[in-house]
């Protein structure tokens, strides 16, 4: 059985005084507050002892589950794959450990730095051109599974992480602690343990096993570690009060038996999308955020301050003191009727685009007025607090959705249309502001990030079938969502369905424009070696014409064809060099009857690599017989030691080589084809007129390193989304919207690409830093769009608080 690694092996980040410390305090049933560095360290001690006993607890299950695989598969290969990637896995168990757990203690010593990377916004590196790639099959799969992961772990454990992230915040270290920047936040877990596993080079099958195997073994049991550290805390004094808090240390080991782990069946290692939450856990997490949220909005009743426009006054409907409250049931009801009213998503559209602004619902205003209609016949009402609360907060969240930049103004103007039903969902479903997984929530987040790269031009849009599908589904909801949740359910799968589709539509054409622009850059590296080359070969001689117009024409494209195909130091092309040479010592005078003799025995020799060379990259054999006449009559003058003339005639240039060279280099035919095929619609830039494009051939200032714009660049990794206008005074309609596929470093050449995987833009690093300083690019933010909107409320609530006392 293997040993596990002891967590010596991590001492120079485990305080070893404050681990003594810490058991120490367990024993006790009431501590006095320890001075805060030395808690936050009992803390981070805890965690890792926790860790490393449910860590190793999943590699013994791993060897096992892996072993009995192997031993049932009736397959030869598989047999030998699955045991090779056991006794990796019990190689590299050792290092893998001491990465995951130096990683999680570095996130714990960068939470105190208000500088630290933790937090603060990062970037994708940019690649290499040998590590260029864009989003593989493999890639995908295992971002999906660590997603799942992480979805299912933040359900699962709501209550502890949020209890947590309050009283890691509460120690107030000059950092505001979130569920972003929490160093024990399963987000964090799972990258690290992601980062530390980078290094097993199994297949990604076998990937997904271990990675089941960490979700079961550690993310299900990931409440003790959490319990403990909550524990820790609370029994130092901090934040006492928080329900359901836990009163004692517990062993963090695995629950469940160990035979379930050996039938892990590998053919089911995929993530699962079914949510695996404990429905009492996540309902709990709910109710602990919406009540802060209803403290928070109590505190600042009656303010009449402004939060992104929305006014935090709590009376909605009549004042006297005779009101008589409308229960929730009928305010649904009458939120309803204005749902029905509101004007057609064309109409909206129409109007965002006159406007170019989206202004959200007065839904105040409005329900106000209807409450005076009905007071003729239903006497003087107004709106419960609670409900008053929700109104102003969802009002607040689409002022923000509404005022941002990085959505489209058609986008926003449907997102808008959804403003009055999310706010019966916050009411029928307390739930939905507390927990990301819920799926109105879910369909809000999904909605925003497919409209992210959708065109700002209207003629565009029109034939977009995203954004038609945006569309319908916005209308859907107006039209048929009363008071039934389940409809975002249908709706949300619904449209996934449909992004699934076209996300793999466009990945296609990204890969191929990928390697088109690859195969570009590699032909430019060809043609530009062989040139300097035969440059070499040629200098401080006096040639033929007919000679040059061989070396700088046909064999200058036969020797790029070599290096394309080949390679620089491959055995072909230096035969072809080669030949280069004795074409022209061919020419060359002789110095003696030896030299003389070479010669003779040499040509005809030349003569037939000269064809062959001409053969193989389709030269007109009319122009190839002419070359080759005019070289034979130059020859022969010198084998009769005459001075050569110069006197041949220069043919014209052969276009059809040139076309088979970029044929040979990229793809070009398929990617178009396939572009029309895949489209489905999409009005497409014109690959040939993409942005960018005048950038290379204009001289631009360099700007030193230390310059914020050209660092900005340097950092644009792939994926990245950014908004194009080079012609900001036609408006924002004339923007492009695309992400960065693909850095080619050996070139300095940035691919940007569209929603559907084609070419609009091209830049250096020099150009898009300059760009930057222009205001031409911007980057886009394309987080999650209401969990952005919900932090960014909730923090100008907590500013309004604290200005308040």
């Amino acid at each position: 059985m293997i040993q596990k690694p002891s967590l010596k092996s991590v001492s120079s980040l485990v305080d070893a005084k404050a681990i003594t410390k810490a058991r120490h305090k367990q024993s006790e049933s009431t501590t006095p507050f320890v001075t805060k560095p030395a808690l936050y360290l009992e803390v981070r001690n805890r965690a890792l002892e926790d860790l490393h006993s449910l860590v190793g607890e999943m590699f013994f299950q791993a060897d096992d589950a892996f072993f009995d695989y192997a031993q049932k598969t009736t397959n030869d290969q598989d047999h030998d794959e699955c045991m090779a990637t056991m006794r990796e896995l019990r190689l590299l168990r050792k290092g893998l450990e001491r990465k995951l757990y130096q990683q999680i203690a570095r996130l714990f010593k960068e939470l105190p730095d208000p500088a630290s990377a933790l937090n603060k916004p990062t970037f994708e590196a940019i690649v290499s051109l040998d590590e260029l790639s864009l989003v593989q099959n493999d890639d995908l799969e295992e971002s999906v599974a660590i997603e799942s992961m992480v979805a299912r772990a933040v359900n699962s454990n709501a209550t502890s992480l949020m209890q947590l992230t309050m009283r890691l915040d509460a120690l107030t270290m000059g950092v505001t602690v979130t569920a972003a920047n929490n160093p024990l936040s399963p987000k964090h877990l799972c990258e690290a343990f992601q980062l530390a596993a980078k290094d097993l080079a199994c297949d990604i099958k076998y990937k997904l096993v271990i990675y089941k195997l960490f979700e079961q073994n550690v993310l299900k049991n990931f409440n003790k570690v959490a319990d403990n550290s909550n524990c820790l805390l609370a029994k130092a004094g901090v934040l006492t009060d928080l329900k359901d808090t836990p009163r004692k240390l517990v062993k963090a080991n695995v629950t469940g038996s160990k035979p379930q782990a050996n039938k892990l069946p590998l053919e089911n290692a995929e993530p699962i999308n079914a949510q695996e939450s404990t429905p009492s856990a996540s309902d709990q997490a709910a109710n602990v955020f919406f009540g802060q949220m209803q403290e928070l909005m109590a505190s600042i009743r009656g303010t009449s301050v402004s939060v992104g426009g929305a006014v935090v006054n709590p009376i909605i409907g009549s004042s006297l003191s005779s009101a008589k409250p409308i229960n929730q049931a009928e305010l649904v009801n009458v939120l309803s009727g204005m749902q029905m009213t509101q004007p057609s998503t064309e109409n909206s559209i129409d109007a965002s685009f006159e406007n170019g602004q989206v202004a959200s619902i007065a839904v105040r205003e409005i329900l106000a007025s209807l409450l005076r209609e009905r007071e003729v016949k239903q006497g003087p009402e107004k709106v419960e607090e609670i409900d008053a609360d929700l109104i102003n907060l969802v009002s607040m969240l689409f002022d923000f959705i509404l005022d941002d930049k990085c959505l489209p103004v058609a986008v926003k103007a449907l997102i808008g249309r959804l403003q009055i039903p999310i706010i019966k969902v916050a009411m029928l479903d307390h739930s939905f502001l507390g927990r990301s997984g819920h799926p109105a929530r879910k369909l809000l987040n999904e909605l925003s990030r497919a409209g992210l790269g959708l065109s700002g031009l209207r003629m565009h849009l029109a034939k977009d079938p995203v954004y038609k599908k945006i569309q319908d589904v916005v209308q859907r909801v107006q039209n048929e969502f009363t008071n039934n949740i389940d409809i975002f359910i249908t709706l949300e799968k619904d449209f996934s369905d449909f992004m699934n589709v076209e996300v793999r539509r466009s990945v296609l054409i990204e890969q191929r424009t990928k390697a088109a622009e690859e195969g570009k850059v590699k032909s430019e590296v060809a043609r530009r070696e062989a040139e300097q080359i035969l440059t070499t070969c040629m200098e401080d001689k006096k040639l033929p014409v007919s000679v040059t117009k061989i070396l700088n024409g046909p064999w200058c494209k036969v020797l790029s064809l070599s290096h394309l195909k080949e390679g620089g130091e491959s055995r072909d092309f230096q035969k072809k060099v080669i030949i280069a040479r004795h074409l022209i010592k061919s020419v060359t005078p002789p110095a003696n009857d030896k030299e003389r003799k070479y010669l003779y025995e040499m040509v005809p020799m030349l003569l037939g690599r000269l064809r062959e060379g001409f053969e193989s990259i389709s030269f007109n054999p009319f122009e190839a017989s002419e070359l080759i006449t005019a070289l034979e009559a130059v020859q022969m003058e010198v084998l009769s030691g005459q001075l050569p003339q110069h006197i041949d005639k220069e043919p014209e240039d052969n276009d059809a080589v040139d076309n088979l060279l970029d044929a040979i280099a990229k793809d070009i035919p398929q990617i178009s084809q396939s572009a029309k095929n895949v489209s489905s619609g999409v009005v497409a830039i014109d690959p040939s007129k993409t942005l960018g494009a005048a950038i290379s051939t204009v001289e631009l200032p360099a700007l030193d390193d230390a310059d914020d714009d050209y660092i900005a660049a340097k950092a644009v990794g792939v994926g990245s989304w950014v908004n194009i206008n080079e012609s900001p005074e036609k408006g924002p309609e004339s923007a492009v919207r695309c992400k960065l596929a693909a850095y080619i470093k050996s070139a300095d050449r940035m691919i940007f690409v569209n929603r559907s995987g084609i070419k609009v833009a091209e830049y250096s690093v020099l150009a898009l830093a300059h760009a930057f300083k222009r205001k031409t690019i911007v980057i886009i933010d394309d987080a999650l769009l209401f969990d952005r909107a919900l932090e960014n409320v909730i923090g100008g609530l907590r500013k309004i608080r604290h200005s308040s006392f």
